[in-house]
């Protein structure tokens, strides 16, 4: 399973320029304003950006980063984790995505990012995915003769909760409970928290499924080690649904 975390580039309509081949996190903290990462500052201790090179469809980093990981709060004292991520910068697209992450420690990953391409930490802001994406979302895997696979929204009511993971992702939720009408069900719902689907891509021999959440957490289910390749099936499906205007 490979997890990810994308973030909205505002500056994607600017071709970016590699300033400079590291960032550290400590001129974070001193630039003018970082008092907007404030909270995920707490969160990080110190840590740099290095660019690796440039791909076909993306600029590639590696985040090593030491940070306090969330841990029981019966655990008195403090323990720190160090780690190496790898974010992406994909091209031609308002995406920037982080791998393996957590999300306190990825803001502040993809802050570096942006520091390196643009010459300051926000251009690169947290994406809020609405009702109309995730609707465009689904819309647009159907038509690739995707299956929704998993769902997870608030109605409004006490019993509001549907959580639902299709036990075949082959067949898909709306085969699986045909008395369910999912189309209603997510205009109708006060809160989406999550979608989740599989897909057959042409020229792809391997059944893709994913899950995306509201604040752009996601995971790649399956194949469980997806190639570069397959991951930016999956960020271009996103970026079509959500950003339809670009494509």
């Amino acid at each position: 399973m490979k997890d990810f975390i994308i973030f909205l580039n505002t500056e994607h309509e600017t071709k970016p320029v590699v300033k400079v081949k590291e960032a550290r996190i400590e001129e974070l903290r001193t630039y003018p304003g970082s008092s907007y990462f404030s909270r995920e500052l707490e969160v990080v201790i110190d840590g740099k950006l290095m660019y690796l090179g440039e791909h076909p469809a993306y600029n590639a980093f590696k985040y090593e980063v030491t940070y306090y990981p969330r841990i029981s709060r019966s655990v008195r004292k403090r323990i720190t984790a160090s780690a190496e991520f790898t974010l992406w910068q994909i091209k031609e697209s308002p995406l920037v995505t982080a791998f393996d992450v957590p999300r306190a420690v990825a803001r502040i990953g993809v802050a570096l990012v942006s520091m390196m391409l643009y010459g300051n930490p926000f251009a690169m802001k947290p994406i809020n995915i609405t009702r109309k994406d995730f609707i465009r979302l689904k819309e647009l895997i159907q038509t690739k003769r995707g299956k929704l696979t998993r769902i997870h929204v608030k109605r409004r009511g006490i019993f509001g909760k549907v959580e639902l993971t299709a036990s075949n992702i082959k067949v898909g939720l709306e085969e699986e409970y045909p008395n369910i009408d999912f189309n209603e069900l997510l205009r109708n719902a006060s809160i989406i928290h999550s979608l989740g689907f599989s897909l057959f891509p042409p020229a792809v021999e391997r059944l893709i499924s994913f899950r995306i959440t509201r604040w752009g957490g996601g995971q790649i289910y399956s194949p469980s080690e997806p190639s570069d390749y397959e991951i930016l099936i999956v960020m271009d499906l996103l970026k079509e649904a959500f950003f339809p205007g670009l494509v």
